[in-house]
């Protein structure tokens, strides 16, 4: 558990079945944001980066057995914070017609998970 703690909260997509005899997730993916540019100090995604962002709908798609129903992204610490994860996911959003919660900022992570296997967050869309 200690080097889950210190992992930089990134992408978690959790994909559950909605069936009242189901309660926990069928499905949990975790994918790093799309690429960055090259500055270092450019917290948006790169021209790449949106070009695959736009593309995980369509895979997601195609190879999940359950429907996407959770996003999540890393939040903003502050203002300097990058934006990617979000980005990454907002073409997901449309698409699934899915919120994407960024309420975890970075070193969350075990908040994240605790938030999310509670019956609460499995229960609600």
């Amino acid at each position: 558990m200690k080097k889950f703690q210190g992992l930089s909260l990134s992408i978690l997509f959790l994909s559950l079945i909605s069936t009242a005899a189901l309660a926990m997730p069928s499905t949990v993916i975790l994918i790093r944001h799309a690429e960055k540019t090259k500055d270092k100090e450019n917290i948006h995604l790169s021209a790449k980066g949106y070009e695959r962002a736009a593309a995980l709908p369509s895979f997601f798609k195609k190879h999940s057995a359950a429907p996407l129903i959770r996003l999540v992204a890393q939040g903003q610490k502050h203002s300097e914070s990058s934006l990617r994860p979000i980005e990454t996911l907002i073409p997901s959003s449309k698409e699934f017609k899915t919120e994407i919660n960024h309420q975890f900022v970075k070193d969350e992570a075990k908040e994240m998970v605790s938030h999310l296997v509670s019956s609460t967050a499995l229960n609600k869309k």
